[in-house]
């Protein structure tokens, strides 16, 4: 998204909001209508990877889960 709000694929900044680990879990009551994957039911950690121009990121769940998440996306310039 841009500093509005607004879905911009050419300079928008990807966020993650990630909440792995605790007590229990939450039911997500309100979904973003630009949210890519969310899960309520699985403990496990995110990892995230930085290099020039590129980043990725993994889920790796508990033991025992099965949700999984992964992906590789390239860098933009600025606007």
């Amino acid at each position: 998204m841009n500093a509005l709000g607004v879905k911009d694929r050419a300079h928008g900044i990807r966020g993650f909001v990630v909440g792995t680990g605790g007590a229990e879990h939450y039911p997500i009551t309100t979904v973003h209508r630009y949210s890519q994957v969310h899960n309520a039911k699985t403990f496990g950690v995110l990892e995230l990877s930085l290099a020039p121009g590129q980043y990725s990121w993994h889920f790796h769940p508990a033991l025992g889960a099965t949700f999984t998440d992964s992906e590789y996306s390239t860098c933009h310039g600025a606007p």
